[in-house]
Formats: C-alpha cells, structure tokens, sequence
C-alpha cells in the first residue's frame, strides 16, 4: 500500500479541559452516565471539526488548517505541528481496503504492518495526535468479515505495543453489524467512530441493542444524503 493511503478522515479536534483526573495519558474510561476524556490527567471534551467542511461555517484559523492536510509521514509532521499552533489535537486515519480479498493477501497484510509500526514508532510520543483509526467504514465495501476485523485488531494490538499515549479506534458507518463485528474481533479498540448521516437520535439506541458495550465518537454527521462540503462536529464520546 503506497502512503498516500495513509490519510485523516477525522482531521482535527478541539478539546477544552474540565475537571482533573488521576489518570495521564489520552485515556477513555467507564462514567456513571457513559463514558469519559482525559488527557494528562485532566478530564475533557470533545468538540470536533472534520477535513470535508465549508469555510463559511467555521473559523478562519480551523479552515486554514483543514485545507492544509495531507497524507504520508511528512505531512502528518506538518499536520501536528499545525495543530499544536491552534491547540488542536488530530484523529490520525489508516486507510484500509473495503475488498475483503486483500484480508487473504500476505502482500497488503505486510505492507500495512510496516506502515502502521512506522506511524507508531513515528508519532508515539506525539503531544497533538488524539487518536489513531484504523479504516474507515470497510464494512462498507465486501469486507464486514471476521479476516478484516481479525486484521484490524491485530494492528491494533501492534500500535499498543508501541504507542502507550494514543487512543486507538476504528471508524464506522451507521451500521449494527459492524458494531456486532468490533465487539466480536476487535476487543482492543478504546472507541468505535460512526458515521451518521440522518438518524443521529437513534445511535444511542443502536449502540445499545448491539453486541458492542463501549464507548463510541460520532465522527461524521450531516442530513440524510449529505455529499461534499458540510461542517462534521465531534460531539463527543458516549
């Protein structure tokens, strides 16, 4: 797989810090009313931005930045860098294939352990980067099947054992399956994105009556049919 696939699909977010927590790291843990944030021991909120948004609908400086993304190592470097000079954190995406063929692939699997273990081994200490995603929406393609999320939580575990700061997740569409799915093969995983175009009153619903009991990030929302340009709010997590 070539490093242009290596992009962010939830590009950068903003976090304002409330009240402290005893833990340090990026860290999700178990709440009376869901789940909670903290970074560096201090317990925080979400409120997100995504790369695909119109200027009229955010600040100048957010924009700036968002227009400015990239793919591959170096631009990652830049991305972070940016992100720190307007105290924004990034959600780093990995691209994963939706054809559920390449889980069969020793080829692509090789090639997408080098390229994670150099982005672990890269940005692991890394003060701007929240999160790591692995794939975007692959249930979408072919690939809602046990070798790709199999796959997914094998990477996971490899970016674990490199990177102890980051938070590592996947991100999903507005599916129950692949909810179902990540419960099943991908236990690692710190929280699950999805994707909601419509329904967002229904995710909490969803989640509920699935097989996955974690915690979850709306990482893309917008009316049913949205395409192109929208202004994507990481509300927060579950």
């Amino acid at each position: 797989m070539k490093k242009e696939k290596i992009f962010i699909f939830i590009c950068l977010v903003l976090l304002s810090a409330c009240s402290p927590s005893s833990l340090d790291g990026i860290v999700i843990e178990k709440a009376a009313d869901g789940y909670k944030l903290s970074i560096d021991g201090r317990e925080t909120y979400i409120k997100g931005v995504g790369r695909h948004i119109s200027v009229r609908h955010c600040r100048p400086e957010w924009c700036q930045c968002l227009q400015n993304l990239g793919g591959n190592v170096e631009e990652i470097k830049k991305n972070l860098a940016l992100a720190s000079e307007h105290n924004m954190y990034v959600m780093q995406g990995i691209g994963m294939t939706k054809d559920s063929i390449r889980y069969y692939d020793d080829e692509y699997k090789n090639k997408m352990r080098e390229e994670v273990r150099l982005l672990a081994e890269t940005f692991k200490n890394d003060t701007s980067l929240l999160a790591w995603g692995i794939g975007n929406e692959i249930e979408l393609g072919n690939a809602n099947i046990a070798a790709a999320w199999n796959f997914v939580e094998e990477l996971a575990q490899l970016i674990k054992s490199i990177d102890k700061r980051h938070l590592v997740s996947t991100v999903i569409s507005y599916n129950p399956s692949a909810l179902d799915s990540v419960a099943k093969y991908a236990p690692s995983l710190d929280y699950v994105g999805i994707n909601v175009y419509g329904p967002m009153g229904e995710v909490q619903m969803v989640v509920d009556k699935s097989d996955y009991k974690g915690a979850f990030m709306i990482t893309e929302w917008g009316p049913t049919g949205l395409v192109g340009n929208s202004v994507n709010r990481v509300e927060g997590t579950q």
